[in-house]
Order: structure tokens, then C-alpha cells, then sequence
């Protein structure tokens, strides 16, 4: 009986200890601003008198800065207004992770881009991962405006780990620990798969969590499973955009989902990995959604990717086609 009371006194004393020092760590290699917020993971602003709004929702455990590369194309490529949010929950401490709430973050995001997007002509919404999830949710609530060109990269509906075991293992992981990076049990953060080498650093550089949070991750795969009848019903016009080698987000199911859709495009690289905008498809990818921000449901002509879903896709799938109208010219505004 003593010796099974020491025991888990041990399991769970080092438990403590490690997570505690999991803390230190995360609070030792970032800069936090007096918000409590990140440095490098604030929001990302881009203001210029435009008519025309592009919003860039980041993914699960990420910040604006994942989504840099294409931020960067959009305001060398077009006079649009640019608008990168950081996600509630995220770029902050790892309690503040570990509390994920994926409804509260959808529905402060919904709140925001609503007030974003107030009184602009045009809008194109592009979101990654969780970010894409989120955007298909809102599309098929009615959250985003129909006016809204809306661009799923690599949606985050059907999770290649959200199995089963995955989820009893990680509930047996947070008996001991809030928070995980031992790689030899599969806690590798980050995991970029399917990214050459030049993409891989600034992979790392751009990496808010170190640490594998069970508690958001289960939140994650039940967010995912909870739209999942919902997404399958959007009616209006969605594009995906995607690499076959993805290693977090399954490309057959997601390909699958966007052939049942009424109105789905699923534009594919054959590499790239779960972050595309990284490494050698990043110039492929900004040339695709820079073109599909104007044209949606356009193909690949000149580009390396493909049509895959539907598989007889030829033409636009919608006849009014959103080009953007020249705008004011002034002075950036970065915030």
C-alpha cells in the first residue's frame, strides 16, 4: 500500500516537474509583448485604401507569421487591404493553449471578420489548416458573407491522426503531463512532412508551441468531427488547395468531401507537405491563390498543380468571376 502511495506520488511529482518546466521553457524563448501576446505571433496588418479585403486565417497552433508567404505575395501582387488575425488561445502562454476552446475561437473569429470586413466592395478569406476548418464551418452556417471569395488550404475536416488510439493515448498522456515533446513517443513539434530541406527552417522559425498540448489537440479532433456533416452540406462555391503528401489532413478524404460538394474545386501539388506556402511550392502556391482571388474556380494552365476534384472539371465553375477594380494608392499602414 506505501509503496503504491509512493509510486504515484512519483508519476505524478514528475509530471508537475516537467510541465512546469515545459512553461519556463516556452516563456524563455519567446518575447512577450505587455498583451501577453507573442511577439513574433501578432496579428498582421496591411492598410491602403483599398475596396478590397483579404483575410488570412492561420491553423492549429500557429500564428500570423505562418501565413507570411502569402501575405507577402498579396501585398507585392495587388493593391488589396490585408488582414492576418491571431487565432484566440493561440501565441500566448501554454495554459492558455491547453484551455482551447474551438467554438470560442471560431466564434471570436466570426465577430472580427465580421467587423474586418465592414464596408469593403470585395473579400477573399483564405485559410489554413484549423483556420480552413473554421472558414468551411462558417461558410456553411452562413457566417461568411456570400460575397466572400472563400479559399480552403488544406482544411483541417479530415485529420489523419484523429484516430481512436491516438485519442486514448493522449488521454493517458495528460495523467501524467499537460504537455509533451518527447520524440520518441511521437511528439515531434514541429513535424513538417513533405517539406524539402530550404523549406524546413523557416518551418521552425515561425513555430509558437514546442510541445505537443493534448487538451487542444482532443479539442482539435473533436471540432473536426462536430462540422463534419455540416461542411459536407456547403452549397455555394469553395475552393481547396492542397499537396498530395500531406501529412496531417487526409488528400483522398478531402478530395472525397469536395466531390459531394454542389460547387468544389480541388486544386493539388504533388509536394508540399501540410504547409505548402514552405519551401519549394511556395511560389506555385502564391501564383494559384493569387489567381484564384481573382478568378475563382480557375485552373491550373502554366502552373505545376492539377484539377483532381471534380474530375471533369472544365471552365470556371461561376460565371461572375471577382476581379478586383483598381483602388486608391496610399501610403502602407503596418500594425
Amino acid at each position: 500500500m506505501i509503496f503504491a502511495a509512493v509510486a504515484v506520488a512519483v508519476f505524478l511529482g514528475t509530471g508537475w516537474i516537467y510541465e512546469g518546466n515545459a512553461e519556463r521553457t516556452h516563456r524563455h524563448i519567446h518575447f512577450f509583448g505587455p498583451d501577453g501576446v507573442i511577439y513574433k505571433a501578432r496579428e498582421r496588418v496591411l492598410e491602403r485604401g483599398s475596396n478590397r479585403l483579404v483575410v488570412l486565417v492561420h491553423g492549429f497552433g500557429a500564428s500570423p507569421m505562418t501565413m507570411m508567404p502569402i501575405f507577402d505575395a498579396f501585398a507585392d501582387g495587388t493593391d488589396a487591404d490585408l488582414w492576418a488575425p491571431l487565432l484566440d488561445y493561440h501565441g500566448r502562454t501554454l495554459q492558455r493553449f491547453a484551455a482551447f476552446d474551438a467554438d470560442a475561437i471560431r466564434d471570436d473569429l466570426a465577430a472580427r471578420m465580421s467587423e474586418r470586413m465592414d464596408g469593403y466592395d470585395e473579400v477573399v478569406v483564405i485559410a489554413h489548416s484549423f483556420g480552413g476548418a473554421m472558414a468551411a464551418d462558417l461558410v456553411a452556417s452562413g457566417g461568411i458573407p456570400e460575397r466572400a471569395t472563400v479559399l480552403l488550404l488544406a482544411p483541417a475536416v479530415d485529420i489523419i491522426a484523429n484516430t481512436r488510439t491516438t485519442a486514448l493515448e493522449l488521454q493517458a498522456f495528460r495523467l501524467w503531463s499537460a504537455y509533451c515533446d518527447i520524440w520518441e513517443i511521437g511528439c515531434k513539434v514541429p513535424s513538417p512532412k513533405g517539406i524539402d530541406a530550404d523549406g524546413v527552417e523557416d518551418v521552425y522559425a515561425q513555430t509558437i508551441f514546442f510541445y505537443i498540448v493534448p487538451n487542444a489537440v482532443l479539442q482539435l479532433f473533436d471540432y473536426a468531427d462536430a462540422i463534419a456533416a455540416k461542411v459536407a452540406g456547403i452549397s455555394r462555391p469553395v475552393d481547396i488547395v492542397m499537396a498530395r503528401d500531406d501529412g496531417e489532413v487526409d488528400f483522398e478524404a478531402t478530395k472525397a468531401l469536395c466531390e459531394r460538394l454542389a460547387a468544389c474545386r480541388l486544386y493539388a501539388f504533388e509536394t508540399g507537405g501540410h504547409a505548402p506556402m514552405f519551401g519549394a511550392t511556395r511560389e506555385t502556391l502564391n501564383s494559384l491563390l493569387l489567381r484564384l482571388a481573382d478568378d475563382p474556380g480557375a485552373g491550373c494552365d502554366g502552373l505545376d498543380c492539377r484539377v483532381v476534384a471534380p474530375a471533369d472539371a472544365t471552365g470556371a465553375i461561376r460565371p461572375d468571376a471577382r476581379r478586383h477594380a483598381a483602388s486608391i494608392q496610399e501610403i502602407p499602414t503596418w500594425h
